[in-house]
């Protein structure tokens, strides 16, 4: 009797793995989270642009005049991208087979917390009856990514095992540019400071890169993605200050883009559905019948 039961048990087993790896490919959807200290954010700073200036400033004239915008050194920033931060951690769709074929609603906290300062190199502005300096610079904060539109994926490498590719995601590109100032200058002492009020600027952006999908045990997966890129936050100041009691009439015209340039990694690890664990366990725990069968018979 004990015998029939081991052989039974052996059977179902046997059958509920096959079944299990004959399962047919069809799509998962699984939350996308990306938190810790794996995931990794590295960027630094650049701008280009030009700033336009003319009119009159206390006992200044400035002839109308065109003078290039770039940032002193490279600011650079280092954080652990969360999707925790935001409303819609959104997620991903993969088949049985381990290749990833769809990513929805994804939203990424880039800085996470941290910020970076930036210095524009000074501006030699052309006046009358002396030259004066014009120095501005801000901090770079909020870096966010929102998916709006739909994601593109290719497959390099299809296996049960291991799989990559590539991904782009239409989004839009959220940052906060505060503590701005530009502060005109001569002889080294400061003359007249403009403080700008915090902006958060949006643009159209898609994030692109390389995907990864490792097989780890258990119906786990390790899902990761990779690439490195150049972020743009267009940084404008178009003003023309007035002031009839300190003879001010100047127009400022600010044209410039900071351009971030970033490497980035993210990763997570997805959960096989209850189903899946299920006919798994069944069929390990029943396939180990066979074990006493063929000792009973050695002996």
């Amino acid at each position: 009797m004990r015998t029939h039961l081991s052989r039974l048990m052996a059977v179902v087993g046997v059958a509920s793995l096959a079944l299990l790896t004959a399962l047919p490919v069809r799509a998962v959807t699984v939350p996308l989270v990306f938190t810790g200290t794996q995931q990794n954010f590295n960027g630094s700073l650049g701008a280009s642009g030009s700033l336009k200036i003319s009119g009159t400033a206390l006992f200044l004239t400035f002839p109308s005049q065109t003078i290039p915008f770039s940032l002193a050194g490279t600011p650079s920033v280092t954080s652990d991208p969360t999707s925790n931060n935001l409303p819609d951690t959104g997620d991903l769709v993969a088949p049985n087979t381990n290749n990833l074929v769809d990513i929805n609603s994804l939203d990424l906290d880039m800085l996470n917390g941290q910020t970076t300062n930036f210095k524009a190199n000074t501006l030699n502005i052309n006046a009358i009856p002396f030259p004066v300096t014009l120095d501005v610079s801000g901090t770079l904060s909020g870096l966010t990514f929102s998916q709006t539109g739909a994601a593109t994926l290719a497959t390099i490498l299809a296996g049960p095992v291991n799989s990559n590719g590539t991904f782009s995601v239409d989004g839009n590109l959220t940052a906060t540019l505060s503590n701005l100032q530009a502060v005109l200058g001569a002889f080294g002492s400061p003359l007249y400071t403009l403080t700008i009020a915090p902006t958060n600027l949006t643009n159209s952006f898609p994030l692109s890169g390389t995907w990864k999908s490792t097989a780890i045990g258990f119906g786990q997966r390790k899902i990761e993605l990779d690439g490195s890129t150049t972020l743009s936050v267009p940084l404008s100041l178009v003003s023309t200050l007035v002031s009839t009691a300190s003879t001010i009439n100047l127009a400022i015209d600010l044209l410039s883009t900071i351009n971030v340039a970033v490497g980035y990694h993210l990763e997570t690890i997805t959960v096989p559905e209850p189903g899946s664990i299920a006919l798994l366990g069944v069929g390990l725990c029943a396939a180990l019948g066979i074990v006493p069968i063929v000792r009973r018979r050695r002996k």
